[in-house]
């Protein structure tokens, strides 16, 4: 949602940062999110790719076909070297970062996704149209076009 609504409509006075906190209430949630960080590894883009099927997906993702739906979903993202992405993954490559951000969450208070954070201060906004409003509100100067800044987990310390 705010990369592909919020990014664009507010240009350069946002950075998008994403952190892994997968929810204890989908059973798959913790196996997908070390994929997309060993996706990461590789190519930022790659997290994203990821991110977004798993999204869209969620309905349809269950423990006992999690590991088969990243296998399939890796296939279909052009670059991603296949051998390395499933090395990580089998040699747990992304529990590092998904528990340091895990442990961040927990240390912020942070119970449910999306959680936004605006200026360090959690907000109750995340509708995308409230988000720009927002946003407009705290800009120093009027919104512009400019190119949206995103972080993929582990791009920020």
């Amino acid at each position: 949602m705010a990369r592909k609504d919020i990014l664009p409509a507010a240009g350069g006075n946002v950075r998008l940062v994403f952190r892994y906190f997968p929810l204890s209430m989908h059973s798959w949630a913790q196996v997908a999110a070390e994929a997309a960080a060993c996706s990461s590894r590789q190519r930022p883009d790659y997290f994203w790719s990821f991110h977004d099927f798993f999204f869209d997906h969620q309905k349809d993702l269950t423990p006992a076909n999690v590991n088969q739906q990243i296998a399939t979903h890796a296939r279909t993202v052009l670059g991603l070297d296949q051998a390395k992405f499933q090395q990580c993954i089998s040699q747990g490559g992304g529990k590092a970062l998904v528990e340091r951000d895990l442990a961040f969450g927990s240390a912020h208070e942070v119970g449910a996704t999306p959680t936004v954070f605006i200026n360090g201060r959690e907000t109750e906004v995340v509708a995308p149209e409230q988000l720009l409003t927002l946003i407009r509100e705290l800009s120093p100067s009027p919104v512009a076009p400019a190119r949206p800044r995103t972080s993929a987990p582990g791009a920020e310390e």
